[in-house]
């Protein structure tokens, strides 16, 4: 197996204390979802992804420069190679810089009450989901969408969390 590193930034103090007691950190859920990535997609390639855990205020800004939408939201990813295949041929020294993604304090924290789940399984879900963005999944359409969320999950029980799109009860 590869490596895969994060770079983890913590720019909205409230991300520090709520992290406390997690069954595992950023970084190795990060790094569970590029291995099932590498595993799939028969990758050998030391990889970095950088992480910005935020504040909604900051998120709006990314969200408004890069989207055109002025709302926060729960993640954003910021990939440097446009998928799979661009990725294998890349020519870059190791580690080879997936991408940025960047996550919403508030916006995580309501969604995973409105849901029913603890912020630790929605902020894993969120952070593979982004992975997953930055090696070129999309939900553009239902095919796409299905197929992502059904490695989601995949990802997500290798990680104890259960199926974030079944209804909670």
């Amino acid at each position: 197996m590869a490596h895969c590193t994060t770079q983890l930034e913590i720019a909205h103090g409230a991300w520090a204390g709520a992290m406390a007691g997690w069954p595992r950190d950023i970084g190795a859920v990060v790094k569970e979802a590029w291995e099932a990535l590498e595993k799939k997609h028969k990758l050998k390639v030391d990889v970095e992804v950088s992480v910005a855990l935020i504040a909604d205020r900051a998120m709006q800004a990314l969200n408004r420069q890069h989207r055109k939408k002025n709302k926060p939201t729960n993640v954003l990813s910021f990939p440097m190679y446009e998928g799979i295949d661009a990725i294998k041929e890349a020519v870059e020294p190791p580690p080879l810089m997936l991408g940025d993604i960047s996550m919403a304090y508030e916006t995580l924290v309501k969604e995973a009450d409105e849901q029913g789940k603890s912020l630790y399984a929605h902020t894993a879900h969120m952070l593979v989901h982004g992975v997953l963005h930055l090696a070129g999944y999309d939900h553009e359409d239902d095919a796409d969408a299905e197929a992502m969320e059904a490695f989601e999950t995949e990802i997500l029980s290798t990680l104890s969390i259960d199926n974030p799109y079944e209804a909670v009860t």
